[in-house]
């Protein structure tokens, strides 16, 4: 039994290479970084405050205070840690704040693009995965946000007003892979916000064997979008009049428990399936029998095989809820109402998540190739019903997200103990190795100069 320092060591590699992944797209975003010759910070300086404020879910200020601590605890006896040049918290909001808000949007879909990308290459996303598209809300209290950025809702953790983004996640074999997310502003039908992150999906290639969504998306307008984009669903139903008529219908014996129904909305109208599933939950003590109505636009035979699974389904759904809710746990926080600000930090909070996903799935594909296993099959690229693998046992992680932060904050400590030339070749070297899976920066100049423009530091 290995202990937990020993495991900690065996992890460095994998989450090195992740790290030279995070540094690659932190270059990628265009963030107005200088690149002179006697600039003191760029991408790895980033990525240090950014993951320093993830692991303690605090602000920037908090974060340059732990990441301080670490690089003393990493250069003591070596370096004097005085004569460093350490990112500050000033420096790190300035440049990402620096960015104006539609490059900064555009930049995250770049970024989501990457992570699926690099996913793929490793052999995570099977050809039909399952997905779930779902609304995520971050509470904001002060005053002086544009009103166009922020929504209303029900008292949250003391307030009404949210910064609220429509996200999307995918099966990829064992792990929720989080794939897209869209800014949900007032006013903007919720049409228009899932025609975006079904494109974003698009772009990335993802095509899915069917998206699970909630009441939320029970309008004409919505179903429409998924049938424009060749997309099936799965939603439960709202008890509209004429839901609750069908139910009457069931219930009297004159309606099958899986039949056509048209949802209506003035002229607009959707054909899809409606079934009606009974279930047995637990309530306050005791046991109760439920009828609940799904409407889908799935072909009879897949829709009956995902009624058949549907505690599957449900597990399904709610294993991706819980990677929004780890997240959460692990999202930078700030006061600022820079959209900008706001907007990357929730998608950072998602891109740190699919960077854990993929870290931990390298070490079980090692683990398997050095025990001599053989990895559980992908699913066959025919299976219209989605990856079924890891649903019926608890998904387990050979590594923590804390666990994963702290590694990504020592690979940034190790490397602020050298100068900004050596950090600079680091960034060269990170950019190159991910140049296939990261398109190039928004704001094009070069990231080096001189000596350092393509070399590969030794040391590395």
């Amino acid at each position: 039994m290995r202990t937990y320092l020993e495991k900690m060591e065996a992890f460095k590699p994998d989450v090195s290479e992740m790290f030279m992944f995070f540094v690659a797209m932190m270059a990628a975003f265009g963030f107005p970084l200088s690149a002179r010759y006697n600039s003191l910070h760029g991408p790895i300086s980033l990525c240090a405050i950014i993951a320093s404020m993830a692991f303690t879910k605090s602000c920037a200020e908090a974060a340059s205070r732990l990441f301080a601590q670490r690089v003393d605890d990493i250069a003591w006896g070596v370096v004097d840690v005085r004569s460093l040049h350490l990112p500050t918290s000033q420096w790190a909001l300035k440049m990402i704040a620096g960015l104006e808000h539609g490059a900064m949007e555009a930049a995250c879909r770049a970024a989501f693009r990457a992570c699926t990308a690099l996913a793929r290459a490793r052999g995570m996303i099977p050809a039909r995965p399952l997905g779930m598209i779902d609304g995520q809300s971050s509470a904001y209290y002060g005053e002086k946000a544009d009103k166009k950025d922020i929504t209303r809702g029900k008292s949250k953790n003391g307030t009404t007003k949210f910064h609220s983004f429509l996200c999307s996640v995918i099966r990829a074999g064992q792990y929720p892979l989080h794939t897209a997310m869209c800014r949900m502003r007032p006013g903007v039908p919720l049409a228009e916000q899932l025609r975006d992150v079904l494109a974003q999906n698009r772009e990335a290639g993802i095509r899915c064997s069917h998206w699970l969504v909630d009441r939320l998306f029970f309008s004409v307008a919505t179903m429409y979008e998924f049938g424009k984009a060749d997309e099936y669903f799965l939603m439960y139903a709202r008890m509209t009049p004429g839901i609750k008529k069908a139910l009457d219908e069931y219930l009297s014996g004159k309606r099958k428990a899986m039949s056509e129904y048209v949802v209506r909305s003035g002229r607009r109208k959707f054909t899809g399936t409606l079934a009606f599933v009974e279930k047995t939950r637990t309530k306050n003590g005791g046991r109760e029998n439920v009828i609940l109505p799904i409407f889908s636009n799935l072909p009879r035979a897949q829709l009956a095989a995902a009624i058949r699974d549907l505690p599957i389904e449900i597990k399904k759904r709610w294993i991706h809820e819980s990677s929004f809710r780890v997240a959460t746990f692990s999202k930078p926080m700030t006061a600022s109402n820079s959209p900008s600000l706001r907007t990357f930090f929730f998608g950072m909070s998602l891109f740190l998540g699919n960077m854990w996903v993929i870290t931990n799935h390298a070490i079980e594909a090692r683990r398997h190739a050095e025990g001599g296993e053989v990895p559980v099959p992908e699913p066959p690229a025919d299976d219209r019903l989605g990856d079924k693998r890891c649903l019926a046992t608890k998904t387990m992680y050979s590594m923590t997200s804390k666990d994963f932060l702290a590694l990504l904050i020592s690979n940034a400590g190790r490397l602020h103990t050298r100068d900004k030339r050596a950090q600079d070749a680091h960034t060269a070297w990170a950019v190159a190795r991910n140049a296939h899976l990261i398109p190039p920066p928004v704001q094009e100049r070069p990231i080096l100069t001189g000596e350092y423009a393509s070399g590969i530091p030794r040391w590395a």
